[in-house]
């Protein structure tokens, strides 16, 4: 089950409770547990992170040209995910026009 998806049936559920306790609506609008569980389905298996060691990462830095060796670098320097930089980063840090604000 997605996040979105729990996020969506929770906020469904608490809202009938609401209209019930607050505005007076039927009885029957409330969700039973056993069908919200239902609803909401069943949890998602965490999936196992890939990291690259500092040697893969090195490695990595090798085989890339220079100009993307060092975006590489300066990504793991700085904790950011490849997929925080985009192209408009990576041509920017290429002309050193990079700018943190």
């Amino acid at each position: 089950m997605s996040a979105s998806r729990q996020e969506c049936c929770l906020a469904l559920k608490l809202f009938l409770e609401y209209a019930v306790s607050e505005h007076r609506q039927p009885q029957a609008l409330l969700i039973p547990e056993k069908d919200y569980l239902q609803l909401r389905g069943a949890s998602a298996k965490r999936r196992q992170k890939a990291v690259l060691t500092d040697d893969e990462t090195m490695e990595l830095t090798r085989q890339l040209s220079e100009p993307w060796a060092n975006i590489v670098k300066v990504a793991r320097v700085f904790g950011l995910g490849l997929g925080n930089l985009n192209s408009s980063s990576a041509e920017q840090m290429r002309k050193g026009t990079l700018s943190s604000g």
